[in-house]
């Protein structure tokens, strides 16, 4: 197993990355992370359009998925996977 990229997220809707040592947040609510999130150079595109529907805890993984994908860059391949 080869890590290319990780996401964490703490209670107070602040998230960090490891290899791009990002650190945002905290955030008031996960809508406003969202914006700011989807706006970084190099984000994935991801249909967020229903993101409202999604209990806190499917908003939580979401988020913090696409931002894992984000900090591993280009070295996503077919066989990736995601821990959570």
């Amino acid at each position: 197993m080869k890590i290319t990229g990780m996401a964490l997220l703490a209670e107070n809707n602040e998230f960090f990355t490891l290899f791009r040592r990002g650190h945002f947040g905290p955030f008031a609510d996960l809508n406003g992370a969202r914006h700011t999130l989807s706006a970084l150079p190099d984000m994935l595109e991801g249909d967020l359009n229903d993101f409202g529907r999604g209990g806190v805890t499917v908003r939580r993984v979401m988020l913090t998925a696409l931002l894992a994908a984000w900090d591993a860059g280009n070295a996503l391949s077919p066989e990736t996977g995601v821990l959570g």
